[in-house]
C-alpha cells in the first residue's frame, strides 16, 4: 500500500491526476546518485524517486535515457522549496513507470501509480484527490475538496471544507465530514454519512445506507432499496425519493418514539410531502408521498 501525502502552496492545494509525470519534461536537469534519481531546476523545484537496483542508459532528463530494471520506493515533489507531494511505501516497477512516461501515455502513468490500494491524505488547501483501482482510503483534510474513488471498495473522508465525495464502482464509505458536502455513492451498495452541516447526499445505484447527520440535509438514494437514517438532534432532512415498499426509514435513533402509533401522532400531510416533526427542532420530511401510503413496514423502529 502507497501512501500519498499532498502538501499545499500559496493556500493551493494538490490535484493528484499531475502525478502522470507530464511535469517531468519542464526541468532543465537530471542526475543519478546514491539510489536517487532526481529531475530538478534547483535545490527548491525538483522530483526525486528513491530506486533500488535501478539499471538505466542515456543521461536522465534527456531524450535519451531509458530504464531496463529497478524498483521505485518513494516519490518527492518539491516546488519553491515546499514539497507538494510525497509518496511512501510505493513498489514500483521503474522500467514500466518510464516505459509510459516514455511513450508519453500520461493516463498510463496515472493508472499505474494509484493501481494499488492506497493510502491518500490531502493538505490544508484544496485537493483533488482519487483512488482509481485498489481498496483506498482518502483523507482530505482541510479545504474545499473533491474526492474520487474509482474502482474499489473505497473509504473517502472529507475532512473539513465544503467537499465533493464520489463513490464510483465499489460497496464504498462515505464521510463528508464537517462542512455543506456533496456525497454521491456510484455503482454498487454504499454507506454515505453527511456528517456535520447542510449536506446532499446520494445513493446513487445499489442498495445504499444514507445518513445526513446533524444539519439540514437533502437524501435521495436512487436506484435499489435504500436505508435512509434520521437520528435526534439532525435538524430538517428531505427524503426527495423514497420507494413506498422498497426503501426504509430508519429511526431507531430516534429518542421520541416508541412505537409505529406514536410515530403516527407525529406526521402531518403538507402538500406533497409527509412532515414528521419529532419536536426539539428535528423534522423529516419524505416527499411526493402521503400519510395513507405509509405503513409500519416503511419504517425500522
Amino acid at each position: 500500500m502507497a501512501k500519498f501525502t499532498a502538501g499545499s502552496l500559496g493556500g493551493n492545494g494538490y490535484d493528484l491526476r499531475n502525478i502522470d509525470l507530464q511535469f517531468l519534461a519542464d526541468y532543465d536537469n537530471g542526475d543519478y546518485s546514491g539510489n536517487r534519481l532526481r529531475f530538478f531546476d534547483d535545490d527548491q523545484n525538483y522530483t526525486e524517486f528513491s530506486v533500488s537496483g535501478l539499471v538505466y542508459s542515456g543521461t536522465p532528463g534527456t531524450g535519451s535515457f531509458a530504464v531496463t530494471s529497478g524498483t521505485i520506493n518513494a516519490i518527492a515533489v518539491v516546488t519553491g522549496n515546499v514539497k507538494v507531494l510525497d509518496v511512501a511505501d510505493a513498489d514500483f516497477s521503474a522500467k514500466t513507470l518510464f516505459d509510459l512516461y516514455a511513450a508519453a501515455n500520461y493516463q498510463g502513468v496515472l493508472n499505474y501509480i494509484l493501481a494499488g490500494s492506497d493510502a491518500i491524505t490531502g493538505s490544508n488547501a484544496a485537493d483533488y484527490l482519487l483512488g482509481l483501482a485498489g481498496a483506498d482510503t482518502i483523507m482530505g483534510g482541510y479545504g474545499i475538496d473533491t474526492i474520487l474513488g474509482g474502482v474499489g471498495n473505497d473509504k473517502l473522508f472529507g475532512g473539513y471544507g465544503a467537499d465533493r465525495i464520489e463513490g464510483g464502482n465499489g460497496g464504498d464509505l462515505l464521510n463528508g465530514g464537517n462542512g455543506e458536502d456533496k456525497l454521491f455513492g456510484g455503482l454498487r451498495a454504499d454507506k454515505l454519512y453527511g456528517g456535520a452541516g447542510n449536506d446532499g447526499v446520494y445513493g446513487g445505484e445499489g442498495t445504499d445506507t444514507l445518513d445526513g447527520g446533524a444539519g439540514n440535509d437533502l437524501l435521495q438514494g436512487g436506484v435499489g432499496g435504500d436505508q435512509f437514517v434520521f437520528k435526534t438532534g439532525y435538524g430538517i432532512d428531505r427524503i426527495a425519493d423514497f420507494q413506498d415498499g422498497i426503501d426504509k426509514v430508519n429511526l431507531k435513533g430516534v429518542s421520541s418514539i416508541a412505537n409505529f402509533a406514536d410515530l403516527q401522532e407525529h406526521m402531518a400531510q403538507v402538500g406533497a410531502s409527509v412532515e414528521i416533526d419529532f419536536d426539539g427542532g428535528d423534522v423529516l420530511k419524505i416527499a411526493d408521498t402521503t400519510i395513507a401510503e405509509l405503513d409500519k413496514g416503511d419504517f425500522l423502529l
